[in-house]
């Protein structure tokens, strides 16, 4: 598994933490856990469907999911054929591109993500 972490452009800094990339490149199944960060992110699904996380929550292939603030670790298992990017947002930084009624609403949540950066 290969993870690699790329910095946003210093106009986005103040609300984008990181774009991310996660790649499984054909090794054995892995466990890997997962810290809060008080981040949101958006992940973009490029390889095979990911396994449930603890919640049952299907990460399907070619789909994007919002992920909302974690209170607390957990663990995800990462396939040989994962490929995951992503873009971590700043705490607070999220809203500044997305507006939702309630971003408390996704605490510990995953759900998918079908919104355009014109919703606001």
């Amino acid at each position: 598994m290969t993870y690699t972490e790329y910095r946003p452009h210093l106009a986005l800094a103040p609300y984008i933490d990181a774009y991310w990339q996660v790649i499984g490149d054909n090794m054995p199944m892995a466990v890997e856990t997962i810290l809060p960060d008080g981040c949101f992110d958006i992940i973009m699904n490029l390889g095979d469907d990911e396994l449930p996380n603890p919640n049952g929550f299907f990460m399907k292939n070619e789909q994007s999911y919002l992920v909302g603030t974690m209170s607390r670790a957990i663990e995800t298992t990462v396939s040989p054929q994962s490929h995951l990017i992503g873009v971590r947002f700043r705490p607070a930084g999220f809203a500044a591109f997305y507006r939702y009624e309630s971003m408390h609403a996704f605490t510990d949540q995953t759900a998918e993500f079908e919104h355009s950066i014109d919703d606001r």
